[in-house]
């Protein structure tokens, strides 16, 4: 299960981006009514965590 993450990193780090910017997005352009900016929160902090755990993947084989 680790190398299959590992191996896919590069599309989990595009799906934080795309989180991120949909979040970013949605909270500026529905800014003043109050769910969509929670939402858009949520959004942008989940793709933020996303991304950067993507980033600190290491490789499962080295460590052996």
């Amino acid at each position: 299960m680790k190398e299959k993450i590992y191996k896919n990193r590069r599309i989990i780090l595009y799906i934080g981006i795309i989180l991120t910017v949909l979040g970013i997005f949605l909270a500026y352009y529905r800014y003043g009514k109050e769910p969509w900016e929670t939402v858009g929160g949520f959004f942008t902090g989940f793709g933020i965590g996303v991304g950067l755990l993507s980033l600190g993947l290491k490789d499962p084989a080295a460590n052996q």
